[in-house]
């Protein structure tokens, strides 16, 4: 399709799954590089602290995929969706957790984080800055 880009990054993290874009995307054949996908996990784990429940099946995919961290599930739970993930670390020991999410893909069931992501309009969400504006746009220009 002439036009078509061959890659598009956009906002993805656990808070804004970005499920209908992404598939349109990887139907229409362009590679998706999700960006921030860790950012916002700190602000899930001190909603958690103070009792929100919302991704508590996070913490039951660490210890059933026995995960060193969230950070690898977020991870590894992407990559099953077709994603790259741009990652930032400086710090050796992220950068070996964060490769280590390989090994954990065919032991994350994708379905089982959209059932606990799947209400993008709740608290979290909002606390976490709410939707991304250029998915937004990306969303309304290809009638998603």
């Amino acid at each position: 399709m002439p036009g078509t880009p061959y890659a598009n990054q956009i906002y993805i993290d656990i808070t804004h799954p970005e499920y209908e874009c992404v598939e349109f995307m990887l139907a229409k054949g362009i590679h998706v590089l999700a960006y921030r996908s860790l950012v916002f996990l700190g602000a899930v784990e001190l909603a958690a602290a103070m009792g929100d429940t919302t991704f508590s099946s996070l913490t039951e995919l660490v210890e059933k995929t026995h995960a060193d961290c969230v950070q690898q599930v977020v991870i590894a739970w992407l990559l099953a969706r077709g994603c790259s993930v741009v990652l930032k670390s400086s710090s050796k020991p992220h950068i070996i957790s964060n490769s280590k999410a390989y090994d954990l893909i065919e032991a994350i069931d994708v379905r089982s984080i959209k059932e606990f992501s799947k209400d993008s309009n709740n608290d979290i969400v909002t606390m976490c800055g709410g939707a991304d504006e250029y998915a937004n746009v990306f969303r309304s220009h290809n009638s998603i």
